[in-house]
């Protein structure tokens, strides 16, 4: 998982919008959307959530 994956994983576990996440990360919106669908595959989930939640279970976040 590369930091702006990890990135994705811990503002969206605070309730950050991906817009949001975007400006926080100092990247742009169509990246954090290609980064967040690499995570999904990665994490083979298919949500947000399940992918917040799968972290927290696995202690990576």
């Amino acid at each position: 998982m590369n930091e702006t994956e990890r990135g994705i994983l811990q503002l969206s576990s605070q309730g950050y919008k991906m817009e949001d996440i975007a400006n926080k990360l100092c990247k742009s919106l169509d990246t954090i959307k290609s980064a967040k669908r690499r995570l999904f595959l990665k994490m083979n989930v298919s949500n947000i959530q399940e992918a917040v939640a799968s972290a927290e279970y696995y202690d990576l976040l």
